[in-house]
């Protein structure tokens, strides 16, 4: 059991718009809540993988939501004809979520999602909450569920599951096997900068998705799935992904375009060498050690990884210092070979 409470939230009322136009009311957190900031200044859209999820939902479909946050997929999934199980660990948020969804087909799992039950240390930060190796200021204890707890609570297979954990894919990915055995559409973030906080490359969670059977493809917006699998270079600190089985999906407005272009990646990684964030650009750095030979070698990465090694933020340097060795090594070894 939760062996801390998180502390109480000043709580107030936002407006969300569902597709086609209808308003529900939300209660959210009144401040320290990005989303809940965005929905109370109407700035709030629903996100591309959230639409994606609503189009791949069939009529009386059921909805796994690991990470559920305030409820906005959950309410417009739920308002739209679905069940839905939404999974979510910060007391403040589930609490709001089982209001929040009040009258509709929802069960609230207050708990993470993980690869085997128990309790672990978790950090409520707004949509970012995320399960820690370590304890820190402001870090409660949470329930821990695991995928054939949750094969109960559906009561039959999931249509569609969508995860959003903050780094912890990987575990969490462990644990829902029992629940993906049918390979049912899985909706992922795949954030690099939290799955670096946790030591994981991105490729370590494209290939462990692989390895349950499916193939990935990234959410482009508004309405394209690229090729993204463990094969592809990503070079954009977050972006959300397509899991499927069997082919992309059909009737829908969904079309698949080609897999990015070593150009693509090249344009990617200019505009995340310049991020105002000093961890993205500290991942970068890192991150394009792992790099295509003819992505590494374009003069504009070359350039990026110049300045990033003349960064303000002296662990930006180490980093693109660090990278810039193991390539100058790298093309040593191929002189040498030839």
């Amino acid at each position: 059991m939760r062996k801390e409470a998180a502390p109480p939230a000043t709580v107030t009322t936002a407006e969300l718009t569902l597709p086609g136009g209808e308003r529900a009311q939300l209660g959210v957190p009144s401040h320290g809540d990005v989303v809940a900031d965005q929905l109370l200044s109407g700035a709030y859209e629903l996100p591309p993988a959230h639409a994606l999820v609503l189009d791949l939902l069939p009529a009386g479909g059921l909805l796994l939501d690991v990470g559920a946050h305030l409820g906005t997929l959950v309410v417009p999934a739920a308002r739209g004809g679905a069940t839905v199980v939404a999974v979510e660990p910060n007391p403040t948020n589930a609490s709001l979520l089982r209001a929040n969804t009040s009258g509709l087909d929802v069960r609230v799992v207050e708990a993470a999602a993980g690869a085997r039950p128990g309790t672990l240390p978790f950090l409520p930060d707004g949509p970012w909450g995320r399960i820690t190796r370590r304890r820190q200021r402001g870090t409660i204890d949470v329930d821990v569920v695991s995928g054939a707890e949750l094969l109960p609570v559906l009561g039959r297979p999931a249509d569609v599951v969508k995860l959003d954990v903050e780094g912890s894919e990987v575990e969490v990915l462990a644990g829902l096997a029992p629940v993906l055995a049918h390979r049912p559409p899985l909706i992922f973030e795949c954030n690099a900068y939290a799955l670096a906080l946790r030591s994981v490359p991105v490729e370590r969670l494209t290939r462990a998705v692989e390895a349950l059977g499916y193939e990935v493809f990234r959410i482009d917006p508004p309405n394209r799935l690229l090729p993204a699998g463990s094969a592809t270079f990503q070079a954009r600190s977050w972006i959300d992904c397509l899991a499927v089985a069997g082919g992309p999906p059909t009737g829908t407005p969904w079309v698949v375009g080609p897999r990015p272009s070593a150009g693509d990646i090249v344009d990617d990684i200019v505009v995340q060498a310049r991020d105002p964030h000093a961890g993205t650009r500290v991942w970068l750095a890192t991150a394009l050690a792992g790099a295509p030979s003819e992505v590494l070698g374009d003069a504009r990465v070359t350039e990026a990884l110049r300045a990033l090694a003349a960064d303000s933020e002296r662990r930006v340097r180490r980093a693109a210092k660090r990278t810039i060795r193991r390539a100058q090594r790298g093309t040593r070894g191929r002189t040498a070979k030839a």
